[in-house]
């Protein structure tokens, strides 16, 4: 008879032993965890473990084992159906590559990215890690759209402006010494009569 036995052993890679921060509603996902577990070992006289000792594993089995993947993938799949799920064929690994596409759209770096998920390879995380949806390409057209958009305006702007500056140049290229001091002066006198109608407003 063969038997299967489940062990708990080293690591797949180095890099898959590390910190990983995680965020506030894990933390509170874990409390309520930790009092359901200890709720139920109160009221389940068979279970002869301390399911909450700092010793123990976090998802463990009735007798304190580990609970392995194969398990986590069965009470996975027993939810999806619980909730009626199946049509959207939802994946237990899924949700890994889910984590990681959430924070490839937020831009962060691919590096944090590699770490966070344990990869040796950074290469690994942005070839089969990252799947983009249509939304996420629309949203780097328009982007893209907008830059291009702004530079053409200045650019627009800018050939206005140096088009004035080419038309006063001509101007004034054309004309005799006293329409240019006629001119001059004619400019000067309404300048003064800005500044006076300014001084009689703000009297």
């Amino acid at each position: 008879m063969i038997e299967r036995v489940t062990v708990v052993g080293d690591t797949k890679t180095a890099c898959s032993v590390r910190e990983i921060p995680i965020t506030d509603i894990v933390v509170e996902t874990l409390k309520t965890w930790r009092k359901k577990q200890d709720f139920r070992q109160k009221m389940d006289t068979s279970i002869k473990v301390n399911l909450i000792d700092s010793d123990a594993f976090i998802f463990a089995n009735d007798d304190g084992s580990v609970r392995t993947y194969s398990g986590c993938r069965k009470i996975f799949g027993r939810f999806i159906e619980r909730n009626r799920l199946q049509k959207y064929n939802i994946h237990f690994h899924g949700l890994r590559h889910t984590f990681s596409n959430m924070l490839f759209e937020m831009n962060e770096n691919p590096k944090v990215i590699q770490h966070l998920l344990g990869h040796l390879d950074v290469k690994t995380t942005i070839t089969v890690y990252n799947s983009v949806d249509g939304e996420y390409v629309r949203q780097a057209t328009d982007k893209l759209n907008d830059k291009i958009k702004k530079e053409e305006i200045f650019a627009q702007n800018k050939q206005i402006e140096n088009e004035k500056q080419e038309q006063k140049k001509s101007v004034s290229a054309e004309m005799s010494d006293e329409e240019f001091d006629d001119m001059f002066f004619d400019l000067l006198e309404e300048r003064k009569r800005r500044k006076q109608k300014q001084d009689d407003m703000e009297m």
